[in-house]
C-alpha cells in the first residue's frame, strides 16, 4: 500500500475511540476532549481527558499517572515518535497550561500512545537525562527533567486483556487478539460505546483485511456486527414495519373506497343515469367502471 493511500486510514478517531472505551469503567468521572487547541497558534493535542472531581480513583492503569488535565499525543503504526515529537508534545502542556491561566503546572501529565517501543527514542532520552521505567507492561514512566509526569504507552505491550481498545490498534492483530474484541464488542451496552466501538472496529477492518476476510468466511465477524449495528438494524425494521403498516392502510382504504365508488356507480346506472355521468360523480377509473358495468 502507497503512503497516500495508506494517509487516508483515520487512526486518531479510533484512537479517541479506544480511549473512551479504555476508561469506561470511569467515563462519569472524565470529560474526553478531542483535538484541543493549545493556544492561539494553530497546535492541537490529539486527545485531552479532564477530570471531573480531583480525588476520583481511575481503575485504568494507563490512568494511574492522571492529575487534573491529561493530554494524549497518539502515533500512528507509521509514525515517528523522535525526540522533537517528544519535545513537541511538553511544549503543547505548556502552551496549554498559559492558556488555562488559573491552573497549576503539576495539574497536567502527559501521555504518548504509540505501536511500537520507541528504542532509539529511549536512547536519546537517557543521553539527556531523562530516567525511564516500565511501570507495567508496556507502560513506561519517563522522569527525570520534566516539570509534568510523563509516560509512554506501547500498545502492542500493554495486556490485550486489560487494553483490549489500545492493543487493537494496529496492522497486525493477530486472529486471538480479533476474537478478543469480538467478545468484548459483544459485552457493550449502551449506544455511544457501540459508536466508539465501530470506529475501532472501522479502522481494524480497513487495516487488517486478510484477517478480517478470514473471520468472515469463520463466520467469526457477524455476531459482533450484528451486536454494533443492532440499533440501526432495529430502527430499519421499525421503519419497514411502519412503511407496511401505513402501505397496507392505505391498500386497505383505496380497496374500501373503491368497493363504495363501484357500488354507488352501479345504483346509479340501475336508476338511469349515463355511464359518463355517473363515472364523473364516483371518480372511479376505466378498469373499475368496466367491472361495475359487468356486475350488473
Amino acid at each position: 500500500m502507497n503512503k497516500s493511500k495508506e494517509n487516508r486510514l483515520q487512526w486518531h478517531p479510533a484512537c479517541f475511540a479506544a480511549l473512551n472505551l479504555e476508561f469506561l469503567e470511569n467515563r462519569d468521572d472524565l470529560e474526553f476532549l478531542q483535538e484541543q487547541t493549545v493556544n492561539e497558534l494553530p497546535l492541537r493535542i490529539d486527545a485531552l481527558i479532564i477530570k471531573k472531581t480531583q480525588n476520583c480513583k481511575i481503575k485504568n492503569e494507563i490512568g494511574e499517572i492522571f492529575r487534573w488535565y491529561n493530554l494524549v499525543e497518539y502515533k500512528s503504526p507509521d509514525d515517528e515518535l523522535s525526540f522533537n515529537t517528544f519535545l513537541k508534545g511538553i511544549a503543547e502542556v505548556y502552551l496549554y497550561k498559559i492558556k488555562q491561566e488559573k491552573t497549576r503546572i503539576d495539574s497536567y501529565t502527559l501521555s504518548f500512545i504509540r505501536t511500537r517501543k520507541p528504542v532509539v527514542l529511549f536512547g536519546v532520552l537517557k543521553k539527556h537525562g531523562f530516567s525511564i521505567s516500565e511501570k507495567y507492561s508496556g507502560i513506561y514512566y519517563v522522569s527525570g527533567r520534566n516539570l509534568v509526569p510523563i509516560q509512554i504507552v506501547v500498545s502492542s505491550k500493554i495486556s490485550g486483556k486489560e487494553h483490549i481498545w489500545l492493543n487493537s490498534l494496529t496492522k497486525k492483530l493477530s486472529m486471538a487478539q480479533a476474537k478478543e474484541l469480538v467478545t468484548t464488542t459483544n459485552e457493550l451496552e449502551g449506544k455511544k460505546n457501540k459508536e466508539f466501538a465501530d470506529a475501532v472496529w472501522e479502522i481494524v477492518t480497513r487495516s487488517n483485511k486478510e484477517l478480517i476476510e478470514k473471520m468472515r468466511e469463520e463466520n467469526i465477524m457477524c455476531k459482533a456486527m450484528a451486536e454494533i449495528f443492532k440499533p440501526e438494524i432495529d430502527a430499519a425494521v421499525e421503519a419497514a414495519v411502519e412503511a407496511a403498516v401505513e402501505a397496507t392502510t392505505v391498500t386497505v382504504r383505496e380497496n374500501a373506497c373503491n368497493d363504495k365508488g363501484m357500488q354507488v356507480f352501479k345504483n346509479m346506472i340501475k336508476r338511469g343515469f349515463s355511464r359518463e355521468d355517473a363515472q364523473a360523480m364516483t371518480e372511479i377509473s376505466d378498469e373499475l367502471v368496466e367491472r361495475a358495468l359487468a356486475e350488473c
